[in-house]
C-alpha cells in the first residue's frame, strides 16, 4: 500500500495548544452569546412591540442566514481573503 503522509495542520504543540484554547473560548462566547439572546427575549420584544410570533420569525430568519453563512465561510475567504472577509464581517457586526 502506498499511504501519504499528510502534514498536520499545526507544527507544534504550543499551536496546538493555542488553536485548541481559541476554539474552545470562540465556543463558550457562542453559549454566552445565545443564553443572552434567549434570556433578553422579552425586554427585546417589549422594546421593539413584536409579538412572540413575529420574534420567533425574526430569530429563525437569523439562525438560517447564520447557518448558510457559516456553510459558505470557505467559499466567501477563498474568493474575498482573510483580510477583506474580517473587514466586511466588522463592518456589517458594526
Amino acid at each position: 500500500m502506498n499511504k501519504t503522509m499528510q502534514t498536520p495542520f499545526v507544527e507544534s504543540v504550543f499551536q496546538q495548544r493555542m488553536l485548541f484554547i481559541t476554539m474552545f473560548l470562540l465556543t463558550a462566547i457562542e453559549f454566552l452569546q445565545n443564553g443572552m439572546f434567549a434570556f433578553a427575549a422579552s425586554p427585546i420584544m417589549g422594546e421593539t412591540g413584536m409579538s412572540p410570533e413575529e420574534y420567533g420569525l425574526v430569530t429563525v430568519a437569523y439562525a438560517c442566514v447564520a447557518i448558510v453563512t457559516i456553510s459558505k465561510q470557505r467559499w466567501i475567504i477563498e474568493r474575498t481573503g482573510w483580510r477583506q472577509y474580517m473587514l466586511g464581517s466588522i463592518l456589517i457586526f458594526i
